[in-house]
């Protein structure tokens, strides 16, 4: 089993849907106010029979989004601290408006100082990208 979003960019009508196999969900920013892009549904492999809810949003100029797997969220510091969604969340508001370049790198240089000395134990994957 493992989890997957799955996003298709209608570039014409300006909109992205979003199909989600239990994985955490993509935020998409818009000024400076972070909206996560809520789709439901189980794990791939979880059943023959599993069905996916998708979620369509609106596109506007400058907003930014952001994936990530759960080893971003759940990656822990030398006293057991876990980053969590709400300081990956306070670093992409805080430079969204710098465009998607610049929130990927104050996300790995925030994931890296949060971090310190300890070892990574889940893959830490993040996709950024930004509308012009």
């Amino acid at each position: 089993m493992m989890t997957s979003v799955a996003a298709v960019l209608d570039p014409a009508k300006r909109t992205l849907t979003v199909a989600n196999a239990g994985h955490p969900f993509p935020i998409l920013v818009r000024n400076s106010i972070t909206h996560p892009i809520m789709a439901e549904g189980p794990q791939l492999g979880d059943s023959p029979r599993a069905s996916y809810e998708d979620s369509t949003v609106e596109l506007h100029s400058g907003d930014v989004m952001v994936c990530f797997t759960d080893g971003v969220t759940e990656l822990e510091n030398e006293r057991a601290e876990r980053f969590t969604e709400r300081r990956l969340r306070a670093v992409v508001q805080r430079t969204a408006a710098q465009g998607a370049p610049r929130v990927c790198s104050a996300l790995v240089e925030a994931l890296t100082q949060f971090r310190g000395n300890h070892p990574a134990t889940d893959d830490l994957t993040l996709l950024v990208t930004s509308v012009a």
